[in-house]
């Protein structure tokens, strides 16, 4: 398993913490809504990250790492 620090930084970090000290499942899932919302308002545009994304789903992930890298021109290290 990965922290949410580990992927969010501290706002991850944070949520984590808010999510364990919340009272009940209902306020839980509210804390973990209103963080993913804000993401996507706060996300940047990545096309190159969304075209590779896109390539994995229509290919059902049955394509190899150097196909994705090589189509978005990223290195497939």
């Amino acid at each position: 398993m990965v922290p949410t620090g580990d992927v969010w930084g501290h706002k991850g970090t944070y949520l984590e913490e808010a999510v364990f000290e919340a009272r009940n499942n209902m306020h839980r899932q509210q804390l973990v809504e209103e963080f993913l919302l804000q993401q996507l308002v706060t996300t940047t545009p990545r096309p190159r990250f969304e075209a590779a994304v896109k390539e994995i789903i229509r290919t059902r992930g049955q394509t190899r790492v150097h196909e994705v890298a090589n189509g978005v021109g990223w290195s497939s290290r």
